[in-house]
């Protein structure tokens, strides 16, 4: 990458979100890590990189137990996904210790390979039951459906 090229793309430019392939490969095959000004955050562009970042617990799941949305920079939430995040605030993916520790170990018992085996059958009728209709339609929209 030249010196003076600056990284940088829009997510929420429409050309990204109908096809963000080529400018995500752009980003890949010109740097492995960058800042980009503009949102003030660093990206990280490979997967053997991100998944270093996802597994280093220094860097944490998730902000929101070190600062605001406000302060991060983050765009206000859309209303459409606030009963989600309402939901999610607790699930053991966003959560940070100590709150994640104390949670797991309150769900762990529940979790075993036994008690998850037979949940498989009534998961599987459920999907049925779910897309089928979906299926009879030819096709679908994954999300929205």
């Amino acid at each position: 990458m030249a010196q003076s090229e600056t990284l940088a793309f829009d997510p929420s430019d429409p050309d990204f979100l109908a096809d963000p392939y080529p400018v995500l490969n752009r980003l890949r095959e010109s740097a492995r890590v960058f800042y980009d000004e503009g949102r003030r955050r660093w990206f990280v562009t490979r997967h053997d990189d991100v998944r270093s970042c996802l597994r280093d617990k220094r860097l944490g799941r998730n902000f929101r137990h070190v600062m605001t949305p406000e302060e991060i920079g983050v765009p206000p939430l859309n209303p459409r996904w606030q009963a989600f995040w309402d939901t999610e605030r607790w699930s053991l993916l966003w959560l940070e210790p100590p709150d994640h520790t104390r949670i797991r170990k309150l769900v762990a018992a529940a979790f075993t390979p036994r008690s998850v085996e037979a949940l498989r059958e009534p998961a599987r009728d459920l999907a049925q039951e779910l897309l089928e209709p979906l299926a009879e339609g030819g096709e679908m929209e994954l999300v929205y459906d």
